[in-house]
């Protein structure tokens, strides 16, 4: 086992947290979507502008390693929900790494791979948290709410497919 910044063995066991994480996260937020008794601030994960920072790190080095992108990529979308100023901002700093997270999204965090996460669930909490993002900080840059748009435009486009081996 590997103490340094690379995915290597460790992977394994980085997907199974992961997996088990995004489950909790995904059904708690579509319990809150759907119930006022729910506050959805209460089940999600703190990320911070350096998690995210990393998060875009480790998926420029994941390469084709489909496997690994997905996972990483699904750490973004949790980011984004959960931190969407924190996000917007890193985005704004790494715009390149930004608009190629972007393009693979579909790919990378909705295609059903038979995993534990309610995709649907995840691209409408995303259009959601988006489409609120004025309400939530009216004095996001103009650049952010520029990537905000650009990101429920590609969500709007995105459909949930499943993974054909």
């Amino acid at each position: 086992m590997t103490t340094d910044n690379t995915l290597g063995p460790a992977l394994p066991r980085f997907a199974f947290i992961l997996c088990w994480s995004v489950a909790i996260l995904a059904a708690a937020a579509c319990v809150a979507a759907n119930s006022d008794a729910v506050q959805p601030t209460a089940v999600i994960r703190v990320y911070t502008e350096q998690d995210i920072r990393e998060y875009l790190g480790r998926l420029q080095h994941a390469g084709d390693a489909v496997h690994s992108a997905a996972a990483i990529s699904d750490y973004l979308c949790f980011a984004l929900i959960a931190n969407p100023a924190g996000f917007l901002s890193v985005m704004n700093e790494h715009n390149a790494a930004f608009l190629s997270w972007l393009e693979g999204l579909q790919d990378r965090s909705f295609t059903e791979r038979g995993g534990c996460i309610n995709r649907h669930c995840l691209r409408d909490r995303m259009l959601q948290t988006l489409k609120a993002l004025p309400a939530i900080a009216p004095e996001a840059p103009l650049d952010s709410k520029a990537l905000a748009e650009k990101m429920v435009g590609r969500l709007m486009e995105i459909t949930v497919k499943e993974d054909l081996f």
